[in-house]
């Protein structure tokens, strides 16, 4: 008989109290969840003595909260699936979920047709990621006994765990924290918030600046107090920080909004470099966030050879602050973050950024001063829920792409408002619209979508530029190929994997409705389903389209959604 081995009771006793402790804390903090209404099935066509078809909105309440879907949908299975709650808090236990389906009928006032009220235990339920969905039979609200002999009316919806979605591990096989760890920001972080939210509030209304200002803040947001501590040790990222932060304070001071006013009435320059000044911040919050998601992974090279990188940035910020306090052009360019060797200090040369032609702006038409009670436009929210997209940290397991629906020239303007945000940003790596409203039917072979992206890549990063060199000239036949997974493999994927920039790359590809036969319109939806899980997880293509129901259903399993 084998001897038991020797147990010391008290040997591991301080590891489980402070894991009981870790297990408490957490348990205290309240879960995060979204919802998605995905879909009813089994509506009336028609209600009352109507001809038309009748359209159905979908309304949810969690937990006394009540959000509605945007537009309403004419079908008899209408499919919204459209995000209704961002951030829902969740402690232990049920929360009551309430599901209503309204119909929508000309001179007639809404009426539901059907609702379901539960109460549901997200915790227990949708324990990790995203879970599957919910499909819940409603009770009918509209009719009488002939309704008995219909088929049951059912609600599909999705809930997901917002917190664990963003704790899977991303590309280096690590868990980085997102939360933060309990307590408040040091004293140096509270200042550069403190200072990244008065610039936020400065710069309310100028188009110009306050997305990239926004977008700034969201970055420090998400970077764990853990890692506050880890970058005041690190003299090299504290350099970072205090420029960073003082020079936030700079813009707040310099009246944003009173230099707005001057600069339409005269030739000065000094608004748009602020604006170019605002961008190199929003890149330096991107490197300090990259640099805390970087403490908890086993390879750290996306921020080797860490002082060249700092250099490189404060350089920027220093030549921008100088030429806007003389009053002079300046044709220094935003840098971005780039992988770096080791025996790299200046990549200035190697590395494409955003040239100063490009980031400057010639007008700043689109001042909307608003006051604190009014309402922000649909587009300012659509815009602002795909940089979000955009900006969720990069996971393995994550589409690479956000297809965007919008009734007439609604998803056109998102998508040029995006290309525009990520351009000044030095981000955009390509960027075309097939223009549907010629009236024409043009069918454009996906090859030369392909080639076109392939291209765009070249120009945008010198090491794919190298790569796709290499490709070309090993296999010289590829130049008159036909087969698009072999194209977009050897002139778009490969090539990419070397790409050297580090954070989003943004493809912006508008008008995927095109005209033409059911296989012409459907050929470049097949090809960029099949091939766009293998891209980077860095990657981020936003579609844009009008309602095509034939081009949904070939990329959804493959693309995040969103309708307005």
């Amino acid at each position: 008989m084998r001897a038991s081995p020797d147990i010391n009771p008290s040997s591991n006793l301080a590891q489980d109290l402070d894991a009981c402790e870790t297990c408490e804390k957490r348990q205290a903090v309240p879960a995060m969840f979204d919802c998605r209404i995905v879909q009813a099935r089994n509506l009336p066509s028609r209600l009352g003595h109507s001809v038309r078809h009748a359209k159905y909105i979908a309304e949810v309440s969690i937990g006394g909260v009540t959000r509605t879907t945007r537009w309403p949908v004419k079908d008899e299975n209408p499919a919204w699936n459209e995000t209704l709650f961002g951030s829902i808090p969740v402690d232990f236990g049920g929360i009551p979920v309430t599901v209503r389906v309204i119909g929508i009928r000309h001179w007639h006032d809404p009426e539901v047709i059907a609702t379901k009220a539960l109460t549901v235990d997200l915790r227990r339920e949708v324990p990790l990621g995203d879970g599957p969905p919910f499909v819940w039979k409603m009770e009918r609200v509209r009719g009488s006994s002939e309704d008995l002999h219909l088929p049951d009316i059912t609600v599909e919806i999705a809930f997901a765990r917002v917190d664990s979605r963003r704790a899977r591990k991303p590309t280096g096989a690590y868990e980085a924290p997102r939360c933060g760890s309990p307590g408040p920001h040091l004293p140096e972080w509270s200042r550069l918030i403190r200072a990244t939210v008065n610039v936020v509030r400065a710069v309310d209304g100028i188009a110009d600046i306050h997305p990239y200002a926004t977008l700034a803040l969201r970055l420090l947001s998400q970077i764990p107090r853990a890692a506050e501590d880890e970058i005041e040790r690190d003299e090299v990222m504290q350099e970072l920080r205090a420029t960073v932060s003082d020079t936030f304070a700079f813009v707040e001071k310099s009246e944003p909004s009173k230099l707005w006013h001057d600069t339409r009435e005269s030739d000065d320059h000094r608004l748009d470099i602020l604006a170019r000044l605002v961008r190199q911040l929003t890149e330096c919050c991107r490197f300090m966030r990259a640099y805390a998601d970087a403490l908890y992974a086993p390879d750290r090279k996306s921020v080797s050879n860490l002082r060249a990188h700092v250099q490189r940035f404060r350089g920027a910020v220093k030549r921008l602050m100088a030429a806007f306090c003389d009053r002079d052009t300046c044709e220094t360019d935003i840098a971005i973050h780039h992988l770096l060797s080791e025996d790299e200090s200046d990549v200035s040369s190697e590395c494409p950024t955003t040239s100063a032609g490009t980031a400057s702006t010639a007008s700043y038409s689109l001042l909307h001063p608003r006051s604190p009670n009014s309402k922000r436009s649909l587009r300012a929210d659509v815009v602002d829920d795909v940089q979000k997209w955009i900006e969720d940290p990069a996971c393995e397991d994550d589409m690479r792409a956000l297809l965007v629906i919008g009734e007439e020239y609604g998803a056109s303007s998102i998508a040029r408002e995006i290309a525009k945000q990520y351009s000044h940003m030095g981000r955009l790596a390509s960027s075309f619209t097939f223009d549907v409203s010629d009236g024409r039917g043009m069918h454009r072979p996906p090859q030369m979508c392909i080639t076109t992206l392939a291209r765009d890549l070249a120009n945008f990063d010198v090491h794919c530029a190298a790569a796709m060199r290499a490709s070309v000239t090993g296999n010289l036949d590829l130049a008159f190929s036909s087969d698009c997974s072999q194209l977009f493999g050897q002139l778009v994927q490969e090539p990419a994997n070397k790409l050297s920039v580090v954070g989003p790359v943004v493809v912006v590809i508008d008008g995927l409705d095109l005209k033409g036969t059911v296989a012409e319109r459907t050929e470049l939806p097949r090809v960029l389903a099949a091939q766009l899980d293998r891209m980077p997880s860095n990657f981020r293509f936003v579609l844009t389209m009008k309602p095509d129901n034939l081009v949904e259903r070939e990329l959804a399993r493959h693309v995040d959604m969103l309708r307005f």
